[in-house]
């Protein structure tokens, strides 16, 4: 009995996955033009994976991977200063871009009162 019961409710698990990797995709355009004009770069790497970076192209100050149908956000393996992002659960695309831009926002308004102080 338990058995069943545990591939029902794994069942149900791969479902859910697959339909928040569908709208990641469905909602890849419209993150990656909002990423875009807040100065950072979306880019799909497989059905399942997705990355979110900040800074210069090969200087990377901040980069994020996705995996929108585990709910995963993981930083770069070669960014130990990535900060973490603060996101509801379950979340989307848009609001991992929106965050990020919040803590972009965040860090340059701190940035801009540390250099006022000195």
């Amino acid at each position: 009995m338990d058995w069943e019961i545990y591939k029902e409710l794994a069942a149900d698990e791969r479902k859910e996955r697959a339909e928040r990797r569908h709208d990641a995709e469905l909602e890849f355009a419209q993150a990656k033009l909002l990423a875009l004009r807040r100065g950072f770069m979306l880019r799909r790497n497989t059905d399942a994976h997705y990355t979110l970076a900040a800074g210069q192209a090969g200087h990377w100050l901040w980069l994020w991977d996705l995996y929108p149908g585990k709910q995963r956000i993981t930083r770069g393996r070669n960014q130990p200063h990535t900060p973490r992002l603060h996101v509801p659960w379950p979340w989307t695309l848009l609001q991992v871009v929106q965050a990020a831009s919040a803590l972009q926002d965040r860090e340059r308004v701190r940035s801009e009162e540390g250099d006022r102080a000195t």
